[in-house]
């Protein structure tokens, strides 16, 4: 869930910037939000100022500035830095992790499950490369 709602902070922010034509998809798509391989860095990353950049001719460093000026105020991020060439790492504050468990905690056993794709069927053909 926590990935889902800074996933929509980051598409707010770049539908607010000026997106080249054809690159709309990117924006709204390509964000992706990864965790971070060392806790230093945030507790998530996204390159997507690197994957826009040369299409608005512009640094991606400046670039990565402009998104993170656009993001709106949020009480789930507690920290956001810019790395590298234009990397954006969020570091998730405390408190989301407490209510994040807290609703795991109150769905219980039903906390993950899905009615995606309820009473819909589903064919699953499987066929071997090699027969024997």
């Amino acid at each position: 869930m926590l990935r889902i709602q800074l996933d929509t902070l980051l598409r707010e922010a770049l539908a607010s910037l000026p997106i080249p034509e054809g690159l709309e998809e990117v924006a709204a798509h390509g964000c992706q939000l990864e965790r971070t391989k060392d806790s230093k860095h945030g507790d998530f990353s996204t390159n997507i100022a690197l994957r826009l950049a040369k299409s608005r001719n512009q640094e991606p460093r400046v670039l990565a500035e402009e998104i993170v000026e656009s993001l709106s105020p949020s009480p789930l991020v507690e920290k956001v830095e810019i790395a590298g060439p234009g990397f954006i790492n969020f570091t998730v504050a405390a408190t989301a992790y407490h209510e994040e468990i807290t609703s795991i905690l109150k769905a219980g056993e039903r906390y993950g499950s899905s009615d995606t794709g309820a009473n819909c069927r589903v064919l699953v053909e499987y066929v071997s490369a090699n027969p024997t």
